[in-house]
């Protein structure tokens, strides 16, 4: 039986049956090519050898030890590597008892990232992509988004993906709960990248806030700084910082959602430059419930009102007025300004404050 190939496409050829008989149908058939045993061994070798330099590429730096320990216990026997590891094993623990902080910093999280990447991400990143719908496929090839980095956290995962062209953030935003779920995370959000075509994925595998923090302890007035004042904790577990220095704050929530907490914390923040006369809380209470434990603070340091009948129209009436003043004070001048006193100044009033 003689076979000849045929052209129907761009790409496509098909074998067909020779037949010397016009009238004769077709006979279709894929065309068949057997290959050399010795060069599908040599190409198998090939991949194996490309994805055998992969990996130490990827992984450079723990290669790199296992070689060198590897290359000492030839050499000089093996206790060598052996009492190498046993000293590295004890300068990290010295290291992490001595300053945990920058164990973590140096250390701790680096590794954890490596792990996270390779146990978690890379492992099922292309089933998530495709489950997602955000891999694609033209001429029977698969693109996939890469990942550039992961920085972990105690309580967070921060995964910097790199987008397929055309891709916009929107697309990742529509998924977060399929991507959440996929990498075992409890919840997903997505925020820009370090440039465009790529998009930090936050993924938290832990709720930093699921068990209430205790109050942060007062600093020294020389040490608050108004422009980030610590007010709790962020998801991630990091210092929840908030400015207050020229800028406006609204705090709003359903009833229960923990206003009080956000509010009070604040006047624990401003509290130490409140004595040295750089902070003054007006407060204005219509309920007599929410700021009226810390009457005889705000009093003192600044002003306060519950009065229904006059008392708080009376009080945001004056504080129009020092801020028309003020605004009068610095028109044409600057737009914005930053309250000084000496750091010895404010050391002294704290200390005097407090004892």
């Amino acid at each position: 039986m003689a076979w000849e190939f045929r052209k129907l496409g761009p790409g496509e050829n098909v074998a067909v049956e020779a037949s010397g008989d016009p009238f004769a149908p077709p006979k279709w058939a894929p065309p068949v090519w057997h290959m050399p045993e010795g060069l599908v061994l040599l190409v198998n070798a090939l991949r194996g050898v490309l994805a055998l330099l992969v990996f130490c590429v990827r992984n450079i730096i723990p290669v790199s030890l296992a070689g060198a320990l590897v290359w000492l216990g030839c050499s000089y026997g093996w206790a060598v590597p052996v009492g190498l590891v046993v000293m590295a094993g004890a300068g990290l623990g010295g290291w992490w008892a001595a300053d945990p902080a920058s164990f973590l910093r140096w250390v701790g999280w680096p590794v954890l990232s490596r792990w996270r990447l390779v146990r978690v991400y890379r492992r099922h990143w292309q089933p998530v992509m495709v489950t997602a719908g955000l891999s694609r496929t033209h001429k029977r090839r698969e693109y996939l988004p890469a990942i550039v980095k992961v920085r972990s956290g105690p309580t967070t995962d921060r995964v910097l993906v790199r987008m397929l062209k055309g891709q916009a953030p929107d697309a990742w935003e529509a998924v977060t709960a399929n991507l959440a779920h996929g990498f075992g995370a409890s919840l997903c959000r997505v925020r820009q990248g370090d440039r465009p075509g790529r998009v930090w994925l936050e993924l938290v595998r832990k709720d930093a806030l699921a068990t209430p923090i205790p109050a942060l302890p007062l600093v020294d007035a020389a040490d608050v700084d108004l422009s980030g004042v610590a007010v709790g904790r962020c998801e991630d577990g990091s210092a929840w910082r908030l400015r207050l220095l020229g800028t406006h704050v609204l705090i709003a929530g359903a009833t229960g959602a923990g206003k009080g907490s956000v509010l009070w914390s604040i006047v624990r923040a401003v509290l130490p430059l409140m004595p040295a006369g750089l902070v003054e809380v007006w407060a204005i209470d219509p309920k007599r419930m929410e700021l009226s434990y810390g009457r005889a603070l705000f009093e003192r340091y600044g002003r306060y009102s519950c009065d229904p009948d006059g008392g708080m129209v009376e009080l945001l009436e004056a504080a129009a007025r020092d801020m028309n003043a003020r605004a009068e004070q610095f028109a044409g001048v600057t737009r914005s300004f930053t309250p000084r006193m000496s750091t010895r100044s404010a050391s002294s009033w704290w200390t005097n404050w407090r004892s």
